[in-house]
């Protein structure tokens, strides 16, 4: 990994040099001044920018900004506790802000949280509920017909069996995946099950059984069925 430093106090720029060569990373080079640091940039991105917040009375936040080629992530080492420039910093995803002086493993830290990436997120199949047994048991989306609100009480419709899950059904939405549609405030289908729609009686059916269509639901149900493939 190619390191950049933007430094122009000569003792802490010497510090990071040993600080970023002891932890087995590349330094490519230092910048003493904003305009060295522009011609470096231009010549070969880095991997990572270390710097200081401000040089020479110029802010290193804005001047970043400016230079369309940089996209790697920066790590702000300085003494400035000014938290306009703190504020500044932050408007980065991949930016981390120490305060000097800090140790060759508070670098480390810094390196390694800019550069870790996020977990991907997780791709929910089901719904968790309990079981008779008070066992966790996964109803898979697949299997549920529908789901019907009772006080505070969402029952899961599956395939002859039925799952009690204490939740409102406004949290339990934020689960389901986009098979799933609400058509009535106590009622939320999967579409994958409609046998028949009955739009001029506000009614859907899952197989036999008529669920009703709320009138605040209506126009989300005909969008939700223009979308199904036939």
């Amino acid at each position: 990994m190619r390191i950049l430093l933007i430094e122009n106090d000569p003792e802490w720029a010497a510090a990071l040099a040993t600080m970023i060569e002891s932890l087995g990373y590349q330094l490519m080079g230092t910048a003493h001044s904003l305009s060295l640091a522009e011609e470096m940039l231009k010549k070969q991105p880095p991997d990572l920018i270390i710097g200081d917040v401000l040089m020479n009375n110029s802010s290193v936040v804005e001047f970043l900004q400016r230079i369309p080629t940089v996209h790697c992530p920066v790590i702000f080492a300085t003494t400035c506790t000014d938290l306009v420039q703190y504020e500044l910093a932050g408007q980065r995803n991949d930016t981390r802000y120490l305060i000097k002086p800090f140790h060759a493993l508070t670098l480390r830290s810094a390196i390694d949280s800019v550069l870790r990436k996020p977990a991907p997120p997780e791709v929910r199949k089901g719904v968790a509920v309990r079981g008779p047994n008070n066992q966790r048991v996964m109803v898979a989306f697949n299997t549920i017909h529908y789901i019907r609100v009772e006080r505070n009480y969402c029952f899961l419709l599956a395939q002859n069996k039925k799952y009690a899950l204490k939740i409102s059904l406004a949290k339990l939405l934020q689960q389901l995946d986009g098979r799933f549609v609400q058509i009535h405030k106590g009622f939320c289908i999967n579409g994958d099950y409609i046998t028949r729609t009955d739009l001029s009686g506000n009614q859907l059916f899952i197989n036999e059984e008529a669920l009703p269509i709320g009138y605040n639901y209506r126009k989300k149900v005909v969008d939700f069925l223009a979308g199904k493939p036939d």
